[in-house]
């Protein structure tokens, strides 16, 4: 919900903490760590994939919505690019923790 609202924000209402942070550091954090949660809870029978397939198209709605609904920000490829970055390593991780867990339950 967090990354909904900052993405939706208008730029002249984001913290200025954030804008003090390389825009796409920030991208890539928030997508990898939603990406982390979100295969750590999942149960999906299909894998990490279902997460990962939110993740990657909720970060591509909002960068299509910004435009649209806040002033001052654009759609950005580059944010698409950093989104999804963190989000493959946020998966990564999260697989390999789940890997570890289970090992150790056994």
């Amino acid at each position: 919900m967090v990354v909904v609202l900052m993405s939706l924000m208008p730029a002249s209402a984001l913290p200025s903490l954030l804008l003090n942070i390389k825009d796409l550091v920030l991208h890539a954090v928030a997508y990898g760590l939603m990406s982390f949660l979100m295969t750590m809870g999942s149960r999906s029978p299909i894998g990490p994939w279902r997460p990962a397939l939110v993740v990657t198209l909720l970060g591509t709605g909002l960068e299509f919505l910004q435009p649209i609904v806040t002033d001052g920000r654009v759609f950005s490829t580059h944010d698409l690019m950093a989104n999804s970055c963190g989000m493959i390593l946020g998966l990564l991780m999260a697989m390999q923790l789940k890997t570890w867990l289970s090992r150790q339950k056994n």
